[in-house]
């Protein structure tokens, strides 16, 4: 897509953010299987439902646009996930569960910088509550989902986890 102008970025982001959510909804599957911790397994798979709404929402925006809902490959995303498929490969089981959960806050932060973006640029074209209000819905549940993670990340079960690597 060549990019003219804000309306055009825009909507560019938005087809990107519409495949890092339906790519994400996989890849959360595929996480869900592979964790090693209880509390990680059962939080990627509420996540997983959560994106299911994401990308029902990413539709709402596309509808309000009078568009239909295309996807744009995201490299960011395809990079990440590659380089998880790459470390499952080469690593131990505990090192792959705190691989994971740092990948999920890493993909997190890129999500809500994306809608961040979003709604910059929602705000700078002056759309409607139609078109920013399930992006400002999607960002909220993004760091919510973070701060899960970021939770998890200092629970004992994972401290002791990591002692155990280390030493």
């Amino acid at each position: 897509m060549t990019i003219n102008n804000l309306e055009d970025l825009f909507v560019d982001e938005l087809e990107q953010m519409y495949y890092v959510e339906n790519r994400l909804v996989d890849v959360l599957g595929d996480l869900v299987e592979e964790a090693n911790n209880d509390k990680l397994s059962s939080g990627f798979s509420d996540h997983r439902d959560e994106t299911r709404g994401h990308v029902e929402r990413l539709e709402h925006v596309f509808a309000a646009l009078e568009r239909e809902p295309t996807e744009t490959r995201s490299r960011v995303l395809d990079a990440l996930v590659e380089e998880h498929d790459s470390f499952v490969e080469a690593s131990d089981e505990q090192l792959h569960g705190l691989y994971d959960m740092q990948a999920g806050m890493k993909t997190e932060r890129i999500e809500i910088t994306a809608y961040q973006g979003l709604l910059l640029l929602a705000g700078k074209l002056d759309y409607s509550d139609e078109v920013t209000d399930p992006l400002e819905d999607n960002l909220s549940e993004e760091k919510s989902a973070l701060r899960e993670l970021e939770g998890l990340s200092k629970g004992s079960k994972i401290k002791s986890m990591f002692s155990q690597l280390i030493d």
